[in-house]
């Protein structure tokens, strides 16, 4: 929000080198081990109401991407974290067509 105000006169010109990008991360399981269910008395031990349980997290993967005023960019599978260096890589091979 103050990025917003503090940019709110800006010209429409300015705001094609902007760039907003995300990262998400997706868990292929529950690792709290608190999934709530309901279910009816014979269906306690029944094999469709049971989930596998995963020991050490049971892995996610990460995804990033951007958009900026001419379009959207490829969503990138992110290798471990995210850090400044692998971010800045990306940035570069997807922008380095629309350099100067």
């Amino acid at each position: 929000m103050d990025w917003a105000r503090n940019h709110l006169r800006w010209r429409p010109d300015h705001g094609q080198q902007v760039i907003f990008s995300d990262e998400s991360r997706f868990l292929f399981y529950w690792i709290d081990g608190r999934i709530r269910v309901c279910r009816q008395q014979h269906e306690a031990y029944s094999e469709d109401c049971i989930l596998p349980r995963v020991q050490g997290g049971g892995g996610g993967v990460t995804i990033w991407s951007a958009f900026h005023y001419g379009g959207k960019c490829d969503l990138h599978i992110v290798d471990g974290n995210l850090d400044q260096y692998q971010y800045l890589q990306i940035l570069d091979e997807m922008f380095c067509h629309l350099r100067v």
